[in-house]
């Protein structure tokens, strides 16, 4: 009788299971996760808006519900306060980032969806929390992905959302992820 070879790689859906259930956590929320919101916006965005390379730094930034807000280039919210309305959207497509540092994104009514990261898109959460969405942050990758990435570091808090990150990929290698001092707790 052949002896049969164990997998080196387990499939997909494991990986997706582990990373998932490990990521549904509960903690304590802290001080450091305390959001900051606002109350006179800078910018307000009532429609489908696309944002090629800009920054915005001590910002409030109102998106209405429904509103998707489309990344396509380089965007920085630096202490920014950012209120999403229920059912928008963050989405960043190929070849566009979005890095959140010192910022709060959060919903003030019902929940608001998340930041969708597009294959070759990427996102930088550090010393920010984000707050009532439904999934934070959804990143999707295929075998032609080159560059796709999520990081979350330096006290960043994703609290009081149904899920903190989902990651899909055909295997582990084609979503660079990094999760360093970061909470996350589950609605």
């Amino acid at each position: 009788m052949k002896k049969q070879q164990s997998r080196s790689t387990p499939p997909i859906f494991v990986i997706n299971l582990l990373v998932t259930s490990m990521l549904l956590l509960n903690y304590t929320a802290n001080a450091q996760c305390s959001i900051i919101t606002c109350s006179t916006p800078t910018y307000s965005f009532s429609m489908a808006t696309t944002l090629g390379t800009s920054t915005f730094t001590g910002d409030c930034i109102v998106v209405s519900a429904g509103v998707v807000l489309t990344i396509a280039g380089n965007v920085n919210f630096s202490g920014t306060q950012v209120q999403m309305g229920t059912g928008s959207e963050i989405r960043i497509v190929a070849g566009g980032s979005l890095t959140i540092t010192a910022s709060d994104l959060y919903a003030p009514g019902d929940m608001w969806k998340g930041i969708e990261v597009e294959e070759d898109g990427a996102v930088t959460v550090s010393n920010s929390r984000i707050n009532g969405a439904y999934v934070v942050i959804e990143c999707h990758a295929t075998v032609s992905s080159t560059s796709t990435a999520v990081t979350l570091t330096n006290n960043s808090c994703l609290l009081n959302n149904e899920i903190g990150v989902l990651l899909e990929a055909p295997n582990a290698g084609y979503i660079s992820f990094l999760m360093e001092d970061t909470e996350i707790g589950a609605a």
